[in-house]
């Protein structure tokens, strides 16, 4: 159906922003590490200036990818926001579609919280053992890509499942407020980026900051 096409689309957008959004300070982190370890002849300045750019620049494009969600919204908003009736024994199909997938559902949202959990475990390990402050920024970005990992595993499947339960939904219920809601989810992940990205870089406690993605993780699906 086109609906689930086009949140499927929606989502690989949004999944692709905010893992670009996630991953920007990579790059910091990777040449603030390699001016540690004392090779390439790199300066402080010099790799806080390269990773400053990647910043902007891999943030930038991941804006643009949330801009383009913009050109499915018309098609979305019918099943989203209107009042409609599902044709005889479209009701069942499509309930019996959304009972198969409920098992990929649960499994893989299981694996995507998961990685949230335990992506901080490789820092809290080197922190322990290793003062070394080249190995703790480069488990900073192990930490990163387990989370953007996580992002890919669960977006997909929560959108989708979301797209089966609007459709099944009874339509005359539906309250505004709910109606807000959905306006909302559009904004979840790229919200949730901008906030852990904003306080990992204010307080540099990434070691704290980590748990907003196991939360949000649960949080999402309620």
């Amino acid at each position: 159906m086109k609906y689930i096409d086009n949140k499927m689309e929606v989502s690989a957008l949004v999944t692709k922003g905010v893992m670009l959004c996630v991953c920007s300070v990579v790059p910091l982190f990777f040449f603030l590490a390699i001016v540690e370890t004392n090779r390439l002849n790199l300066t402080g300045d010099i790799a806080a200036a390269i990773g400053v750019v990647s910043i902007l620049v891999m943030v930038s494009i991941g804006i643009s990818f949330f801009i383009k969600t913009n050109q499915y919204e018309s098609d979305i908003a019918v099943i989203d926001n209107e009042i409609f009736e599902l044709a005889y024994g479209v009701h069942s199909v499509f309930k019996e579609k959304l009972k198969k997938f409920r098992v990929t559902y649960n499994r893989r949202l299981s694996v995507g919280i998961f990685m949230f959990i335990i992506s901080f475990v490789p820092l809290m390990f080197v922190s322990m053992f290793s003062g070394g402050s080249a190995i703790i920024l480069l488990m900073l970005i192990v930490l990163l890509l387990m989370i953007a990992i996580g992002i890919y595993i669960v977006a997909p499947i929560s959108a989708k499942y979301d797209a089966y339960n609007n459709i099944l939904k009874d339509s005359c219920l539906e309250t505004e407020k709910s109606k807000r809601t959905k306006k909302l989810d559009a904004f979840y992940w790229p919200l949730l980026t901008t906030i852990y990205l904003g306080w990992s870089l204010w307080t540099m406690d990434w070691g704290v900051t980590w748990i907003v993605w196991p939360v949000s993780g649960v949080l999402s699906e309620h």
